[in-house]
């Protein structure tokens, strides 16, 4: 399995286009290319650090996600403890996006949180419910929730309207197969591959509320099954699982 580049290359398009063009506008109000020059570095500085700042809450705001009440889930709250005492991480916070079929997201770029639909405790038996958080701790321990989390404020929404391209940029920070990679990782911590086949099997649609631009931040996202070689979409990531 290749390493995925560095995410500092996902990081930087954003600053530069915003950057050069108030660096051109400058340029040419005052005639002097320096000061287009300080305005492009002072421009891009600030606007890659709202960006990093921002990342998070931006994330949470557009998957509609708000905080669980404290007497919320016992189920969830139940296996998140167990899993994390298991695995040796800290309990992400825990977030509702209200009524919906069966899904979860994970965010954060220090911290970390859980965004679930009331159907994923609703609807997915102990067993089911045990993969899906495994597999979003799974997600969150490879650091992978981080990069995810950073897309969201880099990529997806300031270039959302390049569509297809925006897909094209994420699987190549990502990797193609990102999800079947992350779906191992719940596996290793539950030992249990036919509770995640489940699990995903019941996940298939992402909240219509959410925005496309923190699709990917869902166990399983709006995107379709893999059409290019070493590309993984729900099919293939569950006809992977079902050999296991």
């Amino acid at each position: 399995m290749s390493e995925n580049p560095p995410i500092a290359l996902m990081l930087l398009p954003l600053p530069l286009v915003v950057g050069s063009v108030i660096g051109v506008v400058i340029g040419f109000a005052t005639g002097s290319w320096l000061w287009a020059i300080v305005a492009l570095v002072v421009t891009a500085i600030t606007i890659g650090a709202v960006a990093f700042l921002a990342a998070e809450s931006l994330a949470l705001r557009l998957l509609n996600a708000r905080p669980l009440a404290a007497g919320g889930s016992l189920a969830l709250r139940n296996q998140l403890e167990e899993l994390c005492a298991r695995t040796g991480l800290a309990e992400p916070d825990l977030y509702t996006v209200g009524s919906g079929a069966p899904a979860i997201a994970s965010v954060g770029r220090v911290g970390s949180a859980l965004v679930v639909t009331d159907g994923l405790t609703d609807d997915l038996t102990v067993v089911e419910l045990e993969a899906a958080v495994a597999r979003e701790l799974g997600r969150i321990q490879s650091g992978s929730t981080t990069v995810d989390t950073l897309a969201v404020a880099f990529l997806t929404v300031p270039f959302g309207f390049l569509g297809g391209l925006v897909a094209k940029a994420l699987r190549f920070f990502r990797g193609g197969d990102h999800d079947a990679r992350i779906d191992l990782d719940g596996i290793a911590i539950t030992r249990y591959p036919p509770g995640m086949t489940a699990a995903l099997a019941k996940m298939t649609a992402v909240p219509t509320a959410a925005s496309k631009a923190v699709s990917h931040l869902w166990a399983v996202g709006s995107g379709p099954s893999g059409a290019t070689p070493g590309s993984y979409g729900i099919d293939e990531r569950l006809e992977l699982l079902q050999e296991l």
